[in-house]
Formats: C-alpha cells, sequence, structure tokens
C-alpha cells in the first residue's frame, strides 16, 4: 500500500471519528435539551394545576358566600313562596350577582320551578326537576357541585353550585343556585408558545367533568375521564404522568390536584409537542448548522481525497515510468552486455589472428616487409630486422628508401651487375639454398628480383648508366621478399655451413 493511500485512509478515519464525535457530542447535547423541555413542561403544567385549583376554591367559596347570602334573605322574606313576581328580589339578586364576575343566581322552589332570577324578569316557566343538583337536594344533599350543563335560559355552558333552602319545620323549601361561566377554562390568557393547545379541567370525584377548556354542548355528559389516569387522580394528592388523552387522541402531560376542602380535582394537560415547542425550533437550528459543519468537513474529506488520488495517480505514472525506465534500462545492459560481449569475442578472434599473423610473419626465413601506399614502413619480420641488426622503432615508419634494408650488399649489387646474364635461370627453394657454398644475392637484389628486375637491371642501377641502368621503381605496398635462391644468411657467416 502506498503512503499516499495510507495517508487518504488516514483522512478518512480522522473525518469519520470527527463526525462521530459530533454527533455524538451534539445527539447528547440534544438528549438533555429534550428532557429538560420536557421537565420544564412537566413543571410549567404543575404550576398551572396549582392556578387552576387556586381558582376553583376561590369560584367555590365565593359561590358558597354568596348562597348564604341568598338563604338569610329569603328565610327573612318569609321562604321561596314569598319570591314569586317580586321585582325588588330581581332587582337585589342582579346587583349580587354583577358583584361575582357575572354569575347566574336562581332560586327554584321544591318543586323545581324558578321562582326568581338575576337575568329574567318575569321567569320563564320552566321546569328543572331533572336537573341532577336538584335530584341531589331531593336526596338529602345540603351543598352540590354539579357538573357542566347547557342553560335552558342563556344557552351557555356553566356549572353550578347549589345549597338546600329548609323550611322552619325542616322540609325543602326550595334551592339557591349558582351558576358560574367557566371563562377561565374556555379562553385561558395566559396561554404560552410552549403551553398552546393546553387543556384546563375540572372534575368531580365520580369523574364528571365540571369545566374544561374548549368544552362543547355535544360533550356535556359523555365519559371523558380516562380510568386508570383518572383512578391515579383520585388516589393521590398531587402528581405528573404522560399520557395519550381520550379527547384528541394527543400526547400529553398531564399534572393533577386535589382541592382539600372540596370534593373536585382539577387537572392540567400540556400536549408534549407544543412542550417541545422550543425544543424543536432549537433542534432545526442545531441540525442545520451540524449539517453544514459536516457539509464543510465531508467537502474539505473529498478534496483531500481528490488530492490524494490525483498524487497516486501521479505516483502510479512516476512508477510506470520508472519501471519503463528500469526496462529500457535492463534491455540497453543486456545489449551492451551482448555487444560488449560480441566485442570480446571479435577482440579475441582478433588477437588469435594476429597471433597466427605474428607466428607466421616472424618465422619465416623471408625477409618480410608491409609498405603503405606513400612507401612508408610499416612492419618488417624479425628475420629482416635480425639480418640488419636494427630495432623495429629504429625502421617502422620511416620510408622504406631510408631504411638500411635497401642499401644492404650495394657494392656486391655491382659487381653483379656487370656480370652477363646468366643463361638459363634454375628456382632454387629459399630454405634449401645451393649448397653450403654459395654466396647469395643482397637483400637488395632480391627486392629487384621479386619486383622483376633481372640482374642486369640490378648491375645497371649499381653502375649507373643510362635509363635501362636507372634504379628500379618498386610498387607501394609490395612484400619485400628474400632471393628465390642463394642462401639467406649473412655475408660473414657464408662458406661455414
Amino acid at each position: 500500500m502506498s503512503g499516499i493511500r495510507r495517508v487518504r485512509r488516514l483522512i478518512y478515519l480522522i473525518a469519520l471519528i470527527f463526525c462521530l464525535a459530533l454527533a455524538g457530542m451534539r445527539g447528547a447535547s440534544l438528549w438533555a435539551e429534550y428532557q429538560a423541555a420536557l421537565d420544564r413542561t412537566e413543571a410549567g403544567a404543575r404550576d398551572l394545576a396549582r392556578m387552576v385549583e387556586e381558582y376553583a376554591r376561590r369560584s367555590f367559596e365565593t359561590s358558597d358566600l354568596i348562597a348564604d347570602a341568598m338563604a338569610v334573605q329569603i328565610s327573612a322574606l318569609g321562604g321561596t313562596a314569598a319570591l314569586r313576581g317580586n321585582a325588588a328580589v330581581h332587582r337585589w339578586l342582579r346587583r349580587l350577582a354583577e358583584r361575582t364576575s357575572g354569575n347566574h343566581l336562581m332560586v327554584v322552589d321544591a318543586a323545581g320551578m324558578p321562582v326568581a332570577t338575576s337575568a329574567d324578569a318575569p321567569v320563564p316557566a320552566v321546569t328543572l326537576a331533572d336537573r341532577g343538583w336538584f335530584q341531589a337536594h331531593l336526596a338529602g344533599a345540603q351543598q352540590h357541585l354539579g357538573e357542566a350543563a347547557l342553560s335552558r335560559f342563556s344557552k351557555e355552558i356553566l356549572f353550578t353550585y347549589s345549597r338546600a333552602l329548609y323550611a322552619p319545620d325542616g322540609t325543602l323549601d326550595g334551592v339557591a343556585l349558582v351558576a358560574i361561566r367557566p371563562g377561565f377554562f374556555q379562553d385561558p390568557t395566559f396561554s404560552t408558545e410552549t403551553t398552546a393547545g393546553t387543556i384546563l379541567t375540572m372534575w368531580d370525584l365520580q369523574g364528571r367533568v365540571i369545566a374544561r377548556t374548549g368544552l362543547r354542548p355535544e360533550d356535556i355528559g359523555r365519559p371523558l375521564a380516562q380510568a386508570t389516569p383518572f383512578e391515579r387522580f383520585r388516589d393521590t394528592a398531587a402528581g405528573t404522568l404522560r399520557t395519550k388523552a381520550t379527547i384528541d387522541g394527543r400526547e400529553r402531560i398531564l399534572a393533577h390536584r386535589r382541592l382539600p376542602d372540596w370534593p373536585v380535582i382539577v387537572t392540567v394537560g400540556i400536549p408534549v409537542e407544543s412542550g417541545l415547542a422550543l425544543f424543536h425550533r432549537n433542534l432545526v437550528w442545531s441540525l442545520w448548522l451540524t449539517g453544514a459543519v459536516l457539509a464543510g468537513l465531508i467537502a474539505l474529506t473529498w478534496f483531500a481525497a481528490a488530492v490524494g488520488r490525483r498524487e497516486e495517480r501521479a505516483e502510479a505514472e512516476l512508477a510506470a515510468a520508472n519501471a519503463a525506465l528500469l526496462r529500457a534500462r535492463d534491455d540497453l545492459e543486456r545489449r551492451v552486455a551482448e555487444r560488449t560481449r560480441d566485442l570480446a569475442e571479435a577482440n579475441h578472434r582478433l588477437r588469435e589472428s594476429e597471433a597466427r599473423f605474428r607466428g607466421i610473419f616472424n618465422a619465416t626465413f623471408q625477409f618480410v616487409g608491409l609498405l603503405s601506399p606513400d612507401g612508408t614502413l610499416l612492419e618488417a619480420n624479425e628475420t629482416a630486422l635480425a639480418f640488419i641488426g636494427r630495432r623495429p622503432e629504429e625502421v617502422v615508419g620511416r620510408p622504406f628508401w631510408e631504411t638500411p634494408l635497401v642499401g644492404c650488399g650495394r657494392g656486391r649489387e655491382g659487381k653483379a651487375a656487370r656480370r652477363p646474364p646468366p643463361r638459363r635461370r634454375r628456382r632454387i627453394h629459399p630454405l634449401r639454398g645451393r649448397g653450403p657454398g654459395h654466396r647469395g644475392a643482397c637483400h637488395h637484389h632480391r627486392l629487384l628480383a621479386q619486383a622483376g628486375a633481372g640482374p642486369g637491371r640490378a648491375g645497371g642501377a649499381a653502375g649507373g648508366r643510362g635509363p635501362r641502368h636507372q634504379r628500379p621503381q618498386i610498387r607501394p605496398g609490395a612484400i619485400a621478399r628474400g632471393a628465390e635462391a642463394g642462401d639467406a644468411r649473412p655475408p660473414h657467416r657464408r662458406g661455414r655451413a
């Protein structure tokens, strides 16, 4: 594996670790924010439950005071029968209702018929004997908190507080009723972003709704309390839980409180999504920020990887070029080795050929020389050099006619020239000679004989007579050989054989 690839994988690993670390830290932070948002929602629900508890207690206490005042006034007037058609009582009830945030006040006789109200005069002839609160008083209840009901006079949803009125003999004389508008529940002015969709509910101990946010006429009389949560509400004084509401199916955080002096339970249900609204907004911002960081990191990693891939390609190309160069070098070295071997073999053959030539050149008893085209002596065998008593460097490189090889035995050549030419020549083997007493011709005579000049011409050259007796011209490159006849030994050794 190349170093660039290892660096690229290291970059990938670092980027992955950074992404995982960023995602882990951000995930842990978001989880902490999520739990904190839920905790804030639960705390808000508990605070709202305390507010609803305070509102319910004050409402019931106020209604109890109003019912007390009505009971005293009715008793002073002589009972419920004395109120029918009494305009003063009507005005008094109106003034009393105005001091209680617009609640409706009503007095009902023992038969369930209204005898005085704070709203209408004359009183409508409508029986209320079928109402639950009236039935409770007929059953002997001193006080009663009625569930939510639709008013037959104003067509509003109200909840009631009623007290039984007794005659001096202890029989039921009528009922003083306070009908309360649930404005606090219908339009909560404290709603914020984190409490949007909050439902405030007030229940009696039997699970009937006394007042609730968003209560509609068709919801009146429906069992809205869940069995398990409501059992928990009734068994504990306060608490919170997270559950799905049966009203709208939304998951809510419910906080409840049970009033110690009244048979009432108040609950506050805040939607989880509303409680997490701020968290969701922060989550979106966090995801954008984290996404931007990750995108930048991915872009940077991609750029580094692209650079690494480009460097790797360049390294691969360089490696391929180096391999090609190495192959070329190896091929060149192989060819040089082959060429060197061929040259060595050629040199060996040349040295062997030269050795054979030298062996033949120097082993012969003839005088052999090698001339250049301009007459320069290039080589002379050892026989010729030994005859003239010279070293090779003394004659090689000089014009042939300036070497001692040309002038040896010149006097004898003159004498030989004045002799008459022999009538017949006899070929004598150069190694045999004519016998031990024969006096061979000189080297110059032999050269002339080899060049084609007879003894007469040689003698003419020695005597210097006319053109016929001029010195013969030696052709360049001709090999000077000894005489074909005669003794090749030096003159001072002739005759000693």
